[in-house]
């Protein structure tokens, strides 16, 4: 689980393998005017089971692209990326 921080105070956490923000896409009960887009528990995208949190992924792609994470702007967008994935083809 990972943290977003603003003027030093926690704002909202992340979860799960696509580290998805309490802020906007899930409900962890502590985060403030957490729009819980996808209707899930955080928790439920810590467990074994991947389906929620792939669901809720499709979902963020689906109304705000990939966009959606800083850190894929930052460090991918716009930039060739096709190495990771290159000899899985």
């Amino acid at each position: 689980m990972g943290q977003e921080t603003k003027n030093g105070k926690q704002w909202a956490s992340n979860y799960g393998i696509f580290q998805i923000s309490s802020k906007y896409w899930c409900n962890n009960e502590e985060t403030p005017d957490s729009a819980n887009g996808c209707g899930i528990r955080c928790k439920d995208l810590l467990g074994n089971d991947l389906e929620p949190t792939i669901m809720c992924a499709n979902k963020i792609v689906s109304e705000k692209g990939m966009e959606a994470w800083s850190s894929w702007v930052e460090n991918c967008k716009g930039k060739w990326i096709g190495y990771f994935t290159y000899f899985c083809f």
